[in-house]
């Protein structure tokens, strides 16, 4: 939708249906929307980044814990235990 309004104000300009100033309007019009999706996007990914890269990292750290817990100093092990409960 974007492109098709774009490409025709691009040829009215040409056609000399509207001139630059108004050209210039209608681009930022139409572009507005399209940054916004991209910034929106943008988020997304890495959202969705997160969303993987948390869960990870606590699998693993779940799978290290009994290890981490014996190697730990007692303040260490009531933090790991005051963390988990």
């Amino acid at each position: 939708m974007y492109w098709y309004s774009i490409g025709q104000i691009y040829d009215d300009k040409l056609d000399r249906v509207i001139d630059e100033k108004m050209y210039l309007e209608k681009v930022r019009k139409y572009k507005a929307p399209q940054i916004e999706i991209i910034d929106e996007i943008k988020r997304n990914e890495k959202a969705e980044q997160c969303f993987y890269v948390t869960p990870n990292m606590v699998l693993n750290l779940a799978a290290r814990v009994r290890d981490i817990f014996e190697s730990s100093e007692l303040d260490k092990k009531r933090g790991l235990l005051n963390l988990v409960f």
